[in-house]
């Protein structure tokens, strides 16, 4: 798996901040989110 196709946690807590406005992610939506695309509020 080529390395920039790998979504790290970094990538996934500023993504949940830039696209879904949550302005402190918990681990648990970063875990969701990694694992399922998805997250809960």
């Amino acid at each position: 798996m080529k390395r920039e196709n790998i979504l790290t946690r970094e990538k996934a807590r500023a993504m949940l901040i830039l696209f879904f406005g949550i302005d402190i992610p918990t681990e648990k939506q970063v875990a969701e989110f990694i694992l399922y695309g998805r997250v809960t509020k």
